[in-house]
């Protein structure tokens, strides 16, 4: 959760037409006037919109559509921080498992677990246990 140090700072944080990757901030949008869970209206370069969480457009792990995520390459989640992991890299390929695993990071206390393509490029990763209790 964001903490609330300066209204004007958060305000400008979603700007109508800040980018964030590929996705642009359609409407002014302050944490303030919101409840929580509340999202961002995004539009896509593509032109597909879409509403996202704030803390997704802030942490990087949503950058663009559910349609321009898929097409992505697999490469571009090496060096990303996503929902509190960053990216080790591609794990090699086992015939027992036609899921692409990925060796990833906890930022906070640097465990490691794998994890699959699918759930990187959605942005749903299981909490590391440093975080605690995962609130939503």
């Amino acid at each position: 959760m964001l903490v609330k140090s300066n209204p004007k700072a958060t305000e400008m944080l979603f700007a109508k037409g800040k980018s964030f990757g590929d996705l642009i901030v359609q409407d002014d949008y302050s944490l303030e006037d919101k409840k929580e869970g509340a999202l961002v209206p995004c539009k896509c370069t593509c032109g597909e919109p879409r509403m996202v969480q704030p803390r997704y457009l802030l942490d990087g792990s949503v950058t663009a559509c559910y349609s321009c995520m898929r097409k992505r390459p697999y490469h571009h989640f090496e060096g990303q921080v996503i929902d509190g992991y960053r990216v080790l890299g591609l794990l090699p390929y086992r015939a027992s498992n036609r899921a692409k695993l990925w060796l990833v990071e906890c930022v906070n206390c640097q465990r490691r677990r794998q994890v699959r393509s699918d759930k990187l490029s959605s942005g749903h990763l299981a909490r590391c246990i440093c975080h605690g209790p995962h609130t939503n």
